[in-house]
């Protein structure tokens, strides 16, 4: 408390008797300020990512990035850690987290380059401990109430600028969370990605439906989608997806196809070829929107084969 006035100044202190020192020492990413009571909203600027948003970002040069129209938190440097840590921030119940990251940007990925993952993750006591924000809820698990992936992030899956907008968990409310998207140690310099246009708040109509970004109190729809929370198509989407993968797929029918290809499969599945999911890193697969309005079911022929 001695030190909460307006008039207040911090230093850093090595006594010595003689003059002499036997140790040297360092000092990085220092950050004072916080109150019991973080942000209302936290929002970047649509040109540039803002002190006041991001607290620290080790590793990270703040520069354009794969075709990104404002400057980015690149990260690219051979840093012992590279993370982007945000302002404190009161949410709860009707709070959602957005942004933008690309994990690479465009590039075909070689036998010999090896996926990594990001997390985005949470803390409670201003940086001093974190969990993961959303562990994942599979299958094999039991209580989790709806399936869905977890918020890690693998390269393969996000080459290029994806929007991740994630409704913000129970176990993260508090009047001062801290978020940061995180790549664990261990990391080669070629495993390059950027974070831009952060938004935390409640105040986005709707989460902009998944179709436009968050800033401040509206929504920027995507091209094709309009309203004031982006969920009006301005084209007619398909009510019908057919796919045989005869030597291969149709790219109109698919969003991603990560892990996969056209093959002949091992034992019959239907006919012919078939997506063949073999790559060690993500698998996936995901279709383009649908209008399923007037939908009754979603058919396919599966094999699973067991080593």
């Amino acid at each position: 408390p001695g030190a909460q006035t307006n008039i207040t100044q911090i230093r850093w202190w090595q006594p010595s008797r003689n003059g002499k020192y036997n140790e040297d020492w360092a000092i990085d990413q220092i950050y004072i300020g916080g109150n019991s009571h973080g942000a209302v909203m936290l929002q970047d600027d649509p040109s540039q990512p803002l002190t006041t948003t991001w607290l620290e970002h080790p590793g990270a040069k703040v520069e354009q990035f794969c075709g990104s129209e404002s400057v980015t938190l690149h990260f690219k440097d051979k840093e012992t850690e590279r993370y982007a840590s945000t302002a404190d921030v009161m949410v709860g119940d009707c709070a959602l987290l957005q942004f933008e990251l690309a994990l690479g940007c465009g590039v075909a990925k070689g036998k010999n380059q090896e996926c990594f993952d990001v997390t985005l993750e949470f803390s409670l006591d201003m940086g001093k401990t974190w969990n993961l924000l959303k562990p994942a809820c599979l299958p094999t698990l039991n209580g989790c109430g709806s399936y869905h992936a977890g918020s890690i992030f693998s390269s393969d899956a996000y080459i290029g600028w994806h929007r991740v907008t994630v409704p913000i968990p129970k176990s993260a409310w508090s009047t001062q969370t801290r978020f940061r998207i995180y790549q664990a140690p261990g990391f080669s310099i070629d495993q390059t990605w950027a974070v831009q246009h952060l938004h935390v708040g409640c105040a986005c109509p709707n989460g902009c439906s998944g179709h436009g970004r968050c800033l401040e109190n509206e929504c920027v729809c995507d091209e094709h989608w309009n309203g004031t929370d982006c969920s009006s198509a301005e084209v007619t989407l398909p009510s019908l997806l057919v796919e045989d993968f005869l030597g291969k797929y149709n790219e109109n029918n698919w969003e991603k196809v990560v892990g996969g290809t056209v093959a002949q499969p091992c034992r019959p599945v239907a006919v012919g070829d078939a997506l063949h999911f073999k790559g060690p890193c993500t698998r996936l697969l995901q279709t383009k929107l649908l209008d399923l309005r007037p939908a009754m079911l979603i058919q396919s022929s599966e094999m699973r084969v067991f080593f």
